[in-house]
């Protein structure tokens, strides 16, 4: 049997649209923590990928603007895959500012990439890293078949 493009196109979006944690570094590439109730938590991002609906949904409305006649400078390219990341950002945990817990929104997501670029690099990285995605889809499918030792480790969260 040969390479079932179909369903690896449908597992790829599926997993795209469900999205991957990863483990968010401080500036020197540290892996950043926090404190919750006494114990350590890593500070995370969920990121939807690539072959995503909400990448796709960004990128094919950009595209429509582009082709409208006006001048496209560098930095409409980098506010393009800025609105792409944000976009794809699905959720985070640990992220503050002064101590006091930064609310998931729209805006503070614009805000925490442009503050910390060293952040928005990580999760521009990992919206086209597409082995991720397909690491949780390998571990679910050898989970299922018994395949799978079941242990953490297997599963890719960072």
């Amino acid at each position: 049997m040969g390479l079932d493009i179909r369903r690896q196109a449908k597992a790829a979006r599926e997993m795209s649209d469900e999205g991957v944690v990863i483990h968010v570094t401080n500036a020197d590439e540290s892996l950043a923590w926090y404190e919750k109730n006494g114990e350590q938590h890593p500070v995370t991002i969920t990121v939807a990928g690539s072959h995503s609906k909400l990448y796709r949904r960004v990128e094919s409305e950009q595209r429509a603007e582009r082709l409208k006649p006006r001048n496209i400078t560098g930095q409409k390219f980098h506010e393009d895959a800025l609105d792409r990341a944000v976009a794809c950002t699905l959720a985070w945990e640990g992220l503050d500012i002064d101590g006091v817990p930064i609310p998931f929104t729209a805006e503070n997501v614009r805000m925490v990439y442009a503050e910390a670029p060293w952040i928005y690099d990580l999760v521009s990285e990992a919206i086209h890293d597409t082995k991720r995605f397909f690491s949780k889809e390998l571990q679910k499918q050898q989970n299922s078949s018994g395949q799978g030792s079941g242990s953490t480790s297997d599963v890719m969260t960072d």
